[in-house]
């Protein structure tokens, strides 16, 4: 008789079977590029069966491949925003090219690793600083935001993805729905930082909503601290023109500085190639000129990147808990007509670091 394949799989695989299979996934990948043979295998072996007997599904398999290379990453010795090993470490991972109704329903794509060391160098961490991911995913964002010295505050609300996030990176992981991150977040402290991979179009209420990503975006917004920097991967249609409503709302709590279109080979790896925006906002009141560009690689954008990094407002705490805000002694003019500049191709850094 055949055994019955369970609606959910995760909810029969322990915690222990999660690290182990992590672990395996991340020597793989540390040494050569990941095969899809290797990852079934080594699921099949640690979840007790196959994917067609419901032991795990491929969903599972990429978001493990991906959390085991996060941890992969984060036992390097790479810099907060080196794109070059980033590039490195994703190519060793399989071009995921299999969905499931939850991944579709939920929009869960996750951020390319590349995409993610462009997004923290456009944020600009310091140490010590707090910063909020309310869509945490597999961790990718997070990861970046870990390296470069951060404190985090995770919010997942798929039950797999959390876990993973836990085994990853320790902590608290909330589950809540990140359309409503301001209002069910309990703590009281308030991110310096948020960096965002929002859902596209759908939300956990609603079968689709064009609207979902500015409405997650207009809430992390909310939870900011007073000068704090918002970097978000955005739908191309979030624009003054497209969408007035939801821009004019989240002008109203943040100043834009930046709107890159970013190309949808980006997300090649992923399974899709849809195009984004990579959009920079500081929660501060003041007149500023915002730079739209579109860009062909990750290579192009690193200029405006750079450059809308250099101006962010530095944050002091003062007695009380409250901040003080400074203008960042690095500070560059933007230019509207600032033209994009080809930058040579990352170097081959041959192996990745092997674990420590």
């Amino acid at each position: 008789m055949t055994k019955p394949k369970p609606a959910n799989p995760t909810l029969s695989i322990s915690d222990a079977n999660l690290t182990s299979a992590l672990a395996q996934i991340g020597t793989e990948i540390d040494q050569q590029p990941l095969r899809s043979s290797a990852l079934a295998r080594i699921l099949q072996e640690t979840f007790l069966g196959s994917d067609a007997g419901g032991a795990w599904d491929w969903r599972m398999a990429y978001d493990l491949m991906q959390a085991a290379a996060i941890q992969v990453l984060l036992r390097g010795n790479a810099a907060a925003g080196d794109i070059a090993t980033a590039k490195l470490l994703a190519s060793r991972l399989l071009t995921e090219t299999r969905r499931s109704e939850q991944q579709i329903r939920l929009q869960q794509f996750s951020t390319p690793l590349p995409f993610a060391a462009l997004v923290l160098r456009a944020a600009a961490i310091r140490r010590g600083e707090t910063v909020l991911e309310p869509s945490a995913g597999t961790g990718a964002l997070a990861a970046i935001a870990a390296l470069a010295g951060a404190t985090l505050v995770l919010n997942e609300i798929d039950p797999l993805r959390q876990r993973l996030l836990r085994a990853v990176f320790g902590g608290e992981v909330t589950g809540h729905d990140g359309e409503h991150i301001d209002d069910l977040l309990q703590t009281p402290d308030l991110p310096d930082v948020a960096v965002m991979n929002p859902p596209f179009a759908s939300s956990v209420d609603r079968s689709r909503d064009k609207h979902i990503t500015a409405k997650h975006l207009i809430a992390a917004a909310k939870r900011l601290a007073p000068g704090g920097r918002l970097v978000a991967i955005m739908p191309p249609g979030f624009t003054s023109e497209r969408d007035a409503a939801h821009w004019s709302r989240a002008c109203g709590l943040l100043t834009p500085r930046l709107a890159l279109t970013m190309p949808g080979h980006v997300y090649r790896k992923l399974g899709t190639s849809v195009e984004t925006q990579l959009m920079v906002f500081d929660k501060v009141q003041e007149d500023g000129e915002m730079i739209r560009a579109t860009v062909c690689d990750l290579d192009e954008a690193l200029p405006f990147v750079d450059a809308v990094a250099a101006t962010r407002t530095e944050m002091r705490q003062v007695n009380g808990g409250q901040r003080l805000l400074l203008r960042d002694r690095s500070v560059q003019h933007l230019s509207r007509a600032r033209p994009p500049v080809r930058l040579s191709p990352p170097p081959n850094h041959g192996p990745m670091p092997s674990a420590r």
